[in-house]
């Protein structure tokens, strides 16, 4: 619904840079509104934190970013006081897996593109020989 604010962007509002709004700033803070007093930051966070389906988790990854566009205190606010109990937990396990993964596949990346790069271009890690 946010998107419908800006017909000049084709990009999903998640992807918004700060020009792609700015002018309807005051249109999307109203949604943003509505949509939290309707229950969606609670819905984010359980679709997050209870669903096994990949698309359907980044979406409402998506959908919280847009309704967290442009910092939107109120909606800040609910996040917060919806992490406050221990329903949030599911949310909070899912998010740290999730970066965890997303960390495992930039190093898995970083090292596929540094062993396929002649020699003298490949970086040396200073981390590579140390020993915990």
């Amino acid at each position: 619904m946010v998107e419908m604010e800006n017909p000049q962007s084709t990009l999903p509002a998640s992807e918004w840079e700060s020009e792609d709004w700015e002018d309807v700033q005051d249109e999307i803070s109203e949604w943003q509104g509505k949509m939290t007093e309707l229950g969606c930051v609670a819905l984010v966070m359980n679709l997050v934190g209870d669903s096994a389906e990949t698309p359907v988790v980044m979406a409402a990854i998506d959908f919280g970013v847009t309704l967290l566009l442009g910092g939107n205190a109120d909606v800040q606010d609910a996040f917060a006081e919806a992490s406050s109990d221990g329903s949030a937990r599911p949310f909070f396990a899912k998010v740290d897996a999730l970066l965890v993964q997303s960390y495992d596949e930039m190093k898995s990346s970083a090292a596929a593109e540094e062993s396929s790069a002649p020699p003298e271009q490949r970086r040396r890690s200073v981390y590579r020989d140390r020993r915990c």
